[in-house]
C-alpha cells in the first residue's frame, strides 16, 4: 500500500545505485519502466551522496534522526542530518556495494537482515521506509546480489506501481 501510494504521490525520484556495472543497466529499466506513469528518475552513484547540509537557521534548531548538537556546513553524521537527497529515493544495491544502504540497514530501517543467503540468487528485496535517508522522505529499497534478482525486483516493484497486484495477499 505504501509503495503503491509512493508512486501516486512522488513524480521526481532520485535513483541511488551501488557499485557495479548491474546497477547502471537496472537504473535505465527502472526509469523506463516508470516513465509511462510520469515518474522522472535521476540517477545518481551513491558515493556521490553525501550527508545534508545544515544552513545556520536549520543547525540552531535541528533536533535531527538522532538527539545531538550538529553544526552549520558540512560534516555532520548521516544519523544526525540525513543524505543530501532532494525528494524521494530508490536504493539499488546490497549492503556491500551501496553505501547508503549498509546505512539503513545499520539504523534497523530494513525489515530483514541481508546475508550472503538473503535475499538469495536470483530474488530481490523490497522495502519502504519513511526517514531512513533523510527527515520525512520516503524511500524504496531493491536489494539483490545478481541481476536476475534485481530483474526481479524492479518487476514486481513495476506491478505494485500500477497496481497489478497486491505485494503479499494477506492481511494483517
Amino acid at each position: 500500500e505504501n509503495i503503491y501510494r509512493f508512486f501516486r504521490t512522488h513524480h521526481d525520484v532520485t535513483v541511488v545505485t551501488g557499485k557495479g556495472d548491474q546497477y547502471a543497466a537496472a537504473a535505465a529499466r527502472l526509469a523506463e519502466v516508470l516513465k509511462p506513469w510520469d515518474i522522472r528518475c535521476t540517477v545518481v552513484p551513491a558515493e556521490s551522496v553525501k550527508p545534508r547540509e545544515m544552513t545556520e537557521e536549520e543547525a540552531a534548531t535541528w533536533c535531527g534522526m538522532q538527539p545531538s548538537r550538529v553544526k552549520p556546513g558540512a560534516g555532520n553524521h548521516p544519523a544526525h542530518v540525513g543524505f543530501g537527497i532532494q525528494g524521494a529515493a530508490i536504493l539499488l544495491g546490497t549492503p556491500k556495494d551501496n553505501p547508503i544502504i549498509a546505512f539503513i540497514e545499520q539504523q534497523g530501517f530494513l525489515p530483514y537482515p541481508v546475508t550472503p543467503e538473503f535475499p538469495g540468487r536470483g530474488r530481490g528485496l523490497i522495502a519502504w521506509q519513511r526517514d531512513a535517508v533523510a527527515y520525512e522522505r520516503e524511500s524504496i529499497t531493491l536489494i539483490a546480489s545478481d541481476a536476475a534478482g534485481l530483474g526481479e525486483a524492479i518487476g514486481t516493484l513495476y506491478e505494485v506501481a500500477a497496481g497489478l497486484t497486491p505485494l503479499t495477499p494477506w492481511t494483517l
